[in-house]
């Protein structure tokens, strides 16, 4: 059996700021809910 697992990079923590610039540059949808999430 083989299970292929994602890996996720561990980044240092962004400021609100960073993380705002993210979220408006978001290319759809769901990229803007995944850094609302975060």
């Amino acid at each position: 059996m083989n299970i292929v697992s994602r890996v996720s990079r561990v980044l240092p923590h962004l400021s609100a700021e960073a993380l705002k610039q993210k979220f408006t540059t978001a290319q759809n949808f769901w990229q803007q809910q995944k850094w609302l999430v975060i």
